[in-house]
């Protein structure tokens, strides 16, 4: 039934029993009053919460008819503001493709130099990203080119791995130079107490790099024994099972190289002791943990006492693909998903740390090993 058909009376008395439902909802359940708060915020009350150097930018991405692409705007928020100002910025492919080659000077004309004439005084910009622009280094944005013509490289860990013969304009200063940039899921957070809330980070860092993935730690617990016991059966079992499917080979499943050890990565040792070295004269306290040290018990169990207030982990990584779920309907053992069939694409990837190739490369043998 359509609004514009009921009654006016009607329209009343649905809208008073709508508001006492809702009533009802936020006195008897903490978090739906907490959450009904927060999408009752409006721009005017992230715009009471800015001082006169604050600015609050909130992207968004939209299609374009006319020109049938993907393109991206900002609201500007600023104290003095009557309305939020609207800016349309560059389109989508344009500006992955710029993130893909680093070419900051390129990003801020697409994503930010339009944005730039109306934060003159601006200190501190509060900017909640969207779509690709979430991959955008904004801290790295290029305002102000150099005079120099630099030779353009890729560098992996410390090692070149391979070379690209496009040049690239030097930079004289960057983003992070002119503003104070601060990045929220939503600029919501500004007038919800979400950042009240927050505490102060401690100027404290903890730096992993040069880890030993064979290590055989000498403390595992049963847990961490189980579930690697359970990721060979697994593993094993996908591989008999989708050797073939109707006579046709399948293609490699969950991570490419699972299975596979994990090769060392010396370049990261270098990565942390040149970082460490760069904050020695500081007032931070820096910690760094590499080979042996750098194992998974010993680290979560130092986290849970003292939490460093940055954590700096130099290593390889790795993330299960949305299908491997579908893969559990093809296991013999219990139905129970392990992180690499979850749902929850978070839960699907991770973090390689000390003696990770021991259940990475499914080897029954060296949890005994590790347990004795």
């Amino acid at each position: 039934m359509e609004v514009k058909n009921i009654p006016i009376d009607d329209r009343n008395t649905l809208s008073q029993e709508i508001e006492f439902i809702e009533k009802k909802l936020i006195n008897s359940l903490n978090v739906y009053g907490e959450l009904f708060e927060k999408f009752e915020i409006t721009w005017k009350d992230v715009q009471s919460n800015l001082t006169t150097t604050d600015a609050a930018i909130e992207f968004a991405r939209y299609y374009d008819d006319k020109d049938s692409l993907y393109k991206y705007m900002a609201l500007v928020v600023r104290p003095n503001y009557e309305y939020p100002k609207l800016v349309t910025l560059g389109n989508e492919e344009a500006i992955r493709t710029a993130t893909q080659n680093k070419d900051f000077s390129s990003l801020y004309n697409l994503v930010w130099k339009d944005l730039d004439t109306l934060l003159t005084g601006v200190k501190t910009v509060h900017y909640s990203p969207a779509g690709v622009l979430n991959n955008v280094s904004f801290s790295a944005m290029c305002f102000e080119a150099g005079d120099s013509v630099l030779a353009s490289f890729e560098l992996n860990r410390g090692v070149i791995i391979s070379k690209n013969n496009k040049k690239k304009q030097s930079c004289n200063a960057v983003l992070m130079d002119k503003y104070k940039l601060h990045q929220l899921t939503t600029t919501r957070y500004l007038a919800d107490g979400t950042l009240k809330r927050e505490k102060p980070m401690q100027p404290s860092l903890a730096l992993l790099g040069g880890i030993n993935f064979d290590d055989i730690p000498d403390k595992t617990n049963d847990a961490d024994k189980e579930q690697s016991n359970e990721d060979f059966a697994f593993h094993a079992n996908l591989n008999k099972r989708s050797a073939s499917t109707n006579g046709k080979k399948r293609g490699k499943r969950s991570s490419s190289n699972y299975g596979k050890r994990m090769e060392p990565l010396p370049g990261t040792k270098e990565e942390v002791v040149y970082i460490s070295g760069l904050l020695n004269t500081s007032n931070w306290k820096v910690q760094t943990k590499s080979d042996k040290k750098a194992g998974e018990y010993e680290f979560k169990k130092e986290l849970e006492t003292k939490a460093p207030g940055v954590l700096h982990i130099a290593t390889h990584g790795f993330a299960f693909p949305d299908e491997a779920k579908k893969e559990s309907k093809l296991l013999d053992m219990n139905q129970t998903s392990t992180y690499k069939v979850s749902e929850d694409p978070m839960v699907r990837c991770g973090l390689m740390l000390g003696g990770s190739n021991i259940s990475w490369t499914g080897n029954p043998q060296k949890n005994d090993r590790a347990n004795r």
